[in-house]
């Protein structure tokens, strides 16, 4: 999963009060015709417990598989093995931006900055240095297996693809696969689990949308190959009579990487209007040009003039859609328009002091145009038919995420707090934007117990989320 550093700066105002108690009236405790024996959980950061752009050991004591494992042990659920960080890693939070450096980046923590303007607020920082990868990552497989294989940035064609956990694939698999060899799912199978959750897929899609689209350089898995090696991946894990629950992808759209920018976050006033507006118009008159040469052309050419107003504004963007007119002088530039939108990890400073989004167009990889989150939404449906299926089709639960981060965006409510997809304040992500928080995770923790006590007419409880930790 592909991440750049945090440089958007929210104003934050608090507020405390006493959270609700949590009466657990479900004393009762039964697997019903699930067998939580030997669980194992596989997965990519969401599974492994990623938080505030890096893994912890908070986080991977907080994460789904950890959660749902002590609910499983009350209704017969075994030993359940994580791949712990210790030491500085495990305090501190290892993300592997600059691993090929030597170097570890630490969990994202509320502190103050000042920007361009030398204006202070409080906003999402790296809490000191990062560290030297030192003997953080060295190998622990001798104290496995684990029944949590969740390594964040796996993709789905990472589970079945031998030297993932080599030098050559991916760190935090390599730090417990039992060889360089191993993949992913041979070392599900190798406890041989009774039980199993899989969620999978988010970074088939993620990748693209994160780093702008088509100007990232990440793809989108394709539909047909999606469904292959998911429908082979569900058949390895059912082919001894294991139960499990498997998680379908969440829109991206309703997370708060893509929706805390505004597309029209540029406040401008009535003096640099009018210097912004004479700065296009000829860009503006030349379009008019090619109109009067090809009348076709009207309806394209009003969605590229560049207009500015007294107040909030659409930013300034290059869209490699639009028809070449190179050969008269004028670039393919046009402002956003509703719907489309922006990263959180924008510079702002080059919002507001390198005139990014009005003399400067905004780079690609910040942003999602229309065509590119039509791209995004038809691959998410694409693989969530398939997960559905593959649920169908071997009796599996199937956990409906996509449904829950989509009602995020109005609310909801668990035993008197409310929770939404707002960034910080909303109480269910970290900050990273894209991954839950502790809280988070446990809210999902339980759609994936619903999800498996009405398929298995067990009776897990669910946990209070209410007492997890919020930001990390």
């Amino acid at each position: 999963m592909k991440k750049r550093n945090l440089l958007y700066i929210l104003p934050l105002i608090f507020t405390v009060g006493c959270e609700p108690e949590f009466d657990d009236v479900n004393l009762t405790r039964s697997n019903g015709n699930a067998d939580f024996t030997r669980t194992v959980a596989i997965g990519n950061s969401l599974t492994a417990g990623y938080q505030g752009n890096a893994l912890s050991r908070e986080g991977q004591e907080n994460s789904i598989p950890e959660i749902l494992a002590k609910q499983f042990a009350l209704a017969g659920g075994g030993e359940f093995k994580s791949p712990y960080f210790t030491g500085e890693a495990g305090e501190r939070g290892a993300g592997i931006s600059e691993i090929s450096l030597g170097l570890l980046t630490p969990s994202l923590a509320l502190l103050s900055g000042t920007d361009c303007n030398g204006i202070s607020s409080i906003g999402p920082r790296y809490n000191g240095k990062k560290y030297p990868t030192g003997d953080n990552f060295n190998s622990i497989a001798s104290q496995g297996p684990f029944n949590n294989v969740g390594v964040p940035g796996a993709r789905l064609i990472h589970i079945n693809f031998p030297g993932y956990g080599s030098s050559q694939g991916n760190p935090y698999f390599e730090r417990f696969a039992a060889s360089p060899t191993q993949t992913m799912l041979e070392h599900a199978i190798s406890i041989n689990p009774t039980f199993f959750t899989l969620w999978i897929g988010n970074n088939d899609v993620l990748g693209y949308a994160t780093s702008g689209g088509e100007e990232g350089g990440d793809s989108i898995t394709d539909a047909g190959t999606f469904a292959a090696l998911y429908n082979q991946t569900v058949s390895a894990l059912v082919a001894d009579s294991a139960k499990g629950a498997i998680a379908n992808i969440p829109d991206i759209t309703s997370i708060p990487f893509f929706n805390t920018v505004p597309a029209n976050a540029i406040p401008i006033s009535g003096v640099n209007v009018a210097l912004l507006n004479a700065a296009y118009a000829n860009y503006n008159a030349g379009l008019d040009t090619v109109v009067a040469q090809n009348p076709a052309f009207a309806p394209e050419a009003e969605l590229r003039k560049i207009r500015f107003s007294i107040g909030a504004n659409y930013m300034l963007v290059t869209d490699p859609t639009l028809t070449d007119l190179s050969g008269s002088g004028l670039p393919n530039y046009r402002q956003l328009k509703a719907g489309e939108l922006v990263t959180l990890t924008l510079p702002q400073d080059s919002l507001k002091c390198a005139g990014w989004g009005t003399r400067v167009p905004v780079p690609g990889q910040y942003i999602l145009l229309s065509h590119e989150i039509d791209k995004i939404s038809n691959a998410v449906t694409s693989y969530n038919t398939v997960i559905e299926n593959a649920a169908k089709a071997n009796g599996l639960a199937l956990v409906d995420a996509n449904k829950r981060m989509k009602e995020l965006q109005s609310g909801i409510n668990f035993n008197g707090t409310t929770y939404t997809a707002t960034f910080v304040t909303g109480g269910a992500f970290s900050l990273d934007g894209v991954h839950p928080n502790s809280r988070g995770y446990a809210i999902i923790a339980n759609l994936f117990i619903d999800a498996i006590n009405e398929t298995y007419g067990s009776n897990v409880s669910q946990v209070n989320a209410n007492a997890y930790p919020t930001i990390e």
